[in-house]
């Protein structure tokens, strides 16, 4: 797995604004949260030429993924297990398994591991993403914050 690796705020939320960075903290993008009838977040490189946005499907904790505008996944929780999430995406299944309380887990497309979540050391406020090679880094970042936010939900119930 490439080390591609960006850190986000573990306080973040849907209410508020907050920025991805690269490990050496280098803006990578921008997130803008919106809640209005739709939850929303929206991603945005600081250049402005990609754009993604995640949308929480209402009365669901279905999340809809687009990118540059086209439909690219939708992530659910599997209500047969507390740790797994899937991904029904335009380029095939992935699964995000793991800890996600304990802030360790990895996004797979089959046997091959797309993505990493872990803790920054012993920081309790960061959490590190790992990217693999040839992977589209602004997809599996929106996947990760989905799979977040359906957590968060599911803690609140």
């Amino acid at each position: 797995m490439r080390r591609m690796r960006y850190l986000i705020s573990r306080q973040w939320s849907v209410l508020q604004d907050f920025d991805i960075t690269g490990d050496s903290g280098e803006l990578r993008y921008q997130v803008r949260g919106n809640f209005g009838l739709t939850q929303s977040l929206t991603i945005t490189e600081p250049s402005g030429q990609r754009t993604a946005q995640i949308t929480r499907t209402p009365f669901t904790s279905r999340h809809q993924v687009t990118v540059d505008g086209q439909w690219v996944a939708e992530v659910r929780h599997q209500f047969l297990g507390w740790n797994n999430c899937i991904v029904d995406s335009a380029s095939g299944q992935f699964v995000a398994q793991g800890s996600f309380l304990g802030w360790q887990y990895t996004i797979s497309k089959g046997e091959r591991v797309a993505a990493s979540v872990s803790k920054k050391d012993i920081l309790p406020s960061t959490f590190e993403v790992d990217t693999a090679d040839g992977e589209d880094d602004l997809f599996l970042l929106c996947l990760v914050l989905a799979v977040e936010q359906i957590h968060r939900e599911r803690n609140r119930r």
